[in-house]
């Protein structure tokens, strides 16, 4: 009689996550309040569930980040400079937080201040190329464009 494979939980809520998590992102634009989940087939913006966190946050992903900062053109239209990053192996989520901070910092560097409204990010758990303007609407959807510049240098949010 052949032996049964052992039971691996871990590898079972892997399994699970990446079906649960399929079509679904996570981003953040910093002003316009906690993560959020992003459903990348109808566009719609919503507050994790407590599954799904933990999904996020307990497994190892092969994450996909994209980063963008918005601004203001002289020519009154919106514009964004983004950068899209892909893990090369399963990390943690929180395993990427210095890495995506630093990798933020230069771009926002590399940014006109006196454009400059905002910046965000969407993660995916799982390898995605992404579109620019795919991107640029689910950060729009999540309010990378609801701010206003007072004066140079100094933005405020119109949600708030």
């Amino acid at each position: 009689m052949r032996k049964r494979k052992a039971y691996n939980p871990l590898k079972h809520a892997a399994i699970h996550a990446k079906h649960t998590l399929k079509n679904l992102a996570i981003g953040r634009v910093p002003g316009q309040g906690p993560c959020k989940i992003l459903n990348l087939r109808t566009y719609q913006v919503a507050d994790p569930t407590k599954t799904q966190f933990q999904q996020m946050t307990t497994i190892r992903h092969k994450w996909t980040i994209y980063m963008a900062v918005f601004g203001i053109g002289v020519d009154g239209k919106p514009y964004s400079k983004a950068d899209e990053m892909e893990a090369s192996e399963p990390y943690f989520q929180w395993e990427l937080e210095d890495l995506l901070v630093e990798k933020h910092k230069q771009i926002v560097a590399s940014f006109n201040k006196n454009q400059m409204l905002s910046v965000g990010w969407i993660a995916t758990p799982y390898p995605k190329s992404w579109d620019e303007r795919e991107a640029a609407r689910h950060l729009i959807n999540l309010g990378a464009l609801d701010f206003e510049q007072i004066e140079p240098g100094v933005v405020r949010s119109l949600i708030a």
